[in-house]
């Protein structure tokens, strides 16, 4: 079964939960705002509620990849960036992104690292610093999976590339939003970059089989990425929703971590993140087994917490630009993962865990704190 939205006033079968957005300023806590949605019920692989899947693992090897020693149970990170919108009009306007951030685990307080959007690309998949389009020598991810133990696979897919490992905008596609094409390693070795670098039909056959890559970039065309201004409830949203159903209900979603996030927020919003000048506030959310079902996160988060978590996840090195674990740590409160069988937390898990009373038992809460101090 796939997964339905809800209608309001539906039916007494539905539930109200809150998504809560806070706002941080120099000075004091701002107004807190709180939007309601209305859930159905979510079919999930097996059945039940989200928090009854996850079950106590013996070791943190994901039985779906059993050659990999990894940190978590999870092994396959999905990143699926959208463009150019403020979270505020994503929880008025798009419906299944209002129902991912009440259903799973919402960073309410996540932020564009800088205007444009080539710089975000560059900051989730490098950590690296740059708003000038070229083609440039920096660690990125794809070294890091290439470098790490194990074999690791990674894949880009876009809609509306022209061929593979295309650098040259087209309709639908931007080049400004396929960072790949300009690290120079990927380039320069089309060996390398062609077979991996390729157009979102190619992920439809990926999907339908058991050989999803343990990293996965998603950049939707232009209309679907919401980058069309006015495009968000008649096309993109309902896009992401016809996208994401399916992944949710297939067999490999059991250890993976979907992260659906925005490159930067509207061109006249300049907030970042700890009260810095960035490129706004925007919408990311968690989808896995293993988000804190309903966790509203108001930990400050931007598109390097998102490379550091994608390098915790996956047991990754550092590039050695903005992907400290100190500065940018991992966003673990997201996450809530089974214990490992010998009372402890998850192998690779710096902060501190404990068994929050409303967790089922085995399902390790995180209580991280930095900067700002969450409250669960």
């Amino acid at each position: 079964m796939s997964e339905r939205i809800p209608v309001v006033g539906r039916g007494a079968s539905s539930h109200r939960s809150t998504v809560r957005i806070v706002s941080a300023s120099t000075a004091a806590l701002a107004t807190l705002v709180t939007l309601a949605f209305v859930l159905s019920s979510f079919s999930l692989p097996v059945g039940g509620s989200l928090a009854t899947q996850v079950q106590p693992l013996a070791s943190n090897n994901s039985s779906s990849c059993p050659t990999l020693k990894l940190p978590t149970p999870i092994c396959h990170v999905i990143v699926i960036f959208l463009e150019n919108q403020n979270v505020s009009w994503v929880l008025h306007h798009a419906p299944f992104q209002e129902y991912l951030a009440a259903k799973y685990a919402f960073a309410s307080q996540y932020y564009s690292v800088i205007h444009y959007s080539y710089p975000n690309y560059v900051a989730a998949t490098s950590g690296s610093e740059t708003n000038y389009q070229h083609v440039h020598n920096k660690k990125n991810v794809v070294d890091l999976i290439r470098n790490a133990t194990g074999k690791q696979t990674w894949m880009a897919y876009y809609e509306d590339m022209p061929t593979p490992c295309d650098n040259t905008t087209a309709p639908g596609y931007r080049t400004a939003h396929n960072p790949f094409v300009f690290y120079q390693d990927i380039w320069d070795n089309p060996s390398l970059c062609k077979p991996h670098d390729v157009n979102l039909t190619d992920f439809y056959a990926a999907e339908n089989t058991s050989h999803m890559s343990n990293y996965v970039f998603i950049g939707p065309n232009s209309t679907h990425s919401c980058w069309q201004t006015g495009s968000g409830e008649r096309i993109c949203d309902p896009w992401l929703r016809g996208f994401v159903s399916p992944m949710v209900n297939s067999t490999w979603f059991k250890s993976s971590a979907i992260i659906v996030t925005y490159d930067e927020g509207l061109r006249t919003d300049f907030s970042g993140i700890n009260g810095t000048k960035g490129g706004g506030h925007i919408y990311t959310a968690v989808v896995s087994p293993y988000a804190c079902a309903g966790h509203n996160s108001t930990v400050q988060y931007n598109h390097y917490n998102l490379m550091t978590t994608t390098e915790w996840l996956l047991g990754l090195g550092r590039t050695g630009y903005n992907d400290s674990w100190t500065l940018h740590p991992p966003m673990y409160d997201m996450f809530c993962f089974p214990t490992n069988g010998t009372g402890g937390v998850p192998v690779g898990w710096t902060g501190s865990g404990h068994l929050a009373g409303t967790t089922p038992t085995g399902i390790v809460q995180a209580t991280w704190r930095t900067r700002d101090s969450l409250v669960d």
